[in-house]
Formats: structure tokens, C-alpha cells, sequence
């Protein structure tokens, strides 16, 4: 990672992906969309989410972030309720340089990491 353009990365804890998201728009001034299919899940999570076993801070981190979320309506709730979800795995979120995303994400993903683009920058 420090051989690109990186302008921000954390861990993602207990605020959930979206907190984090949030967080990261508001510290730079911009708006991030997030691509909620791209966004590496465990295997039987949506199963489980979709019964509603979902943890109760995830329901604080959504009601906590939703006046500053934009959830599109075509965004099943199960989904979105994961994305708020304070359980993590000690994944990274990384914003860098659109120039060095290719890069970057081939070069973690031939060293064994699980990479991938989940969102973009929007303005």
C-alpha cells in the first residue's frame, strides 16, 4: 500500500463499513458511493441477516448515521443492515488515487490478500 497514492485507510471496528465510509466523506469533503454486492461477505452472513440475526449495533450505527447515509431503494435491508454491522474481520478500507487502484489491488491480491474495489469517490 505505501508504494501508491493512498489519501486515507483505516480498520473498520465498530462503527461498520458505512460509519467508516462516513467518516472518511466527511474528513475529506466528498461522497463516497459504496457497492454494496462488491463488499466481501462470510459465507451464510446474508442467510443470517435476512432471519434477522443482526446484532443490536448495527441498528445503533444505522440510527445513529441515517440522516448522513443514502441508502438506495434498490438496496435489499439485509444487505444494508450488513453494512452497518460493528462485527469485523480486520479488513482494511483504503482510498487512494484512482491512477494506482489496479495496481494496488493486483499487487495485494498476488500477495494473498482478499482486495477488491468496493466503492468510488463521487465528488
Amino acid at each position: 500500500m505505501s508504494q501508491f497514492d493512498v489519501s486515507a485507510c483505516t480498520d473498520v471496528t465498530g462503527f461498520g463499513l458505512a460509519g467508516h465510509l462516513l467518516e472518511m466523506a466527511k474528513g475529506s469533503k466528498k461522497s463516497i458511493t459504496l457497492y454494496t454486492g462488491k463488499v466481501p461477505r462470510l459465507k451464510n452472513v446474508l442467510d443470517f441477516a435476512n432471519m434477522g440475526m443482526v446484532p443490536a449495533g448495527a441498528h445503533k450505527n444505522r440510527k445513529f448515521f441515517e440522516d448522513l447515509v443514502h441508502i438506495d431503494a434498490g438496496v435489499d435491508r439485509a444487505v444494508a443492515d450488513l453494512m452497518f454491522d460493528p462485527q469485523t474481520s480486520g479488513g482494511l478500507l483504503i482510498s487512494l488515487n484512482i491512477k494506482d487502484v489496479d495496481a494496488c489491488v493486483g499487487k495485494m491480491k498476488t500477495n494473498g490478500l482478499n482486495a477488491c474495489i468496493i466503492g468510488e469517490i463521487t465528488r
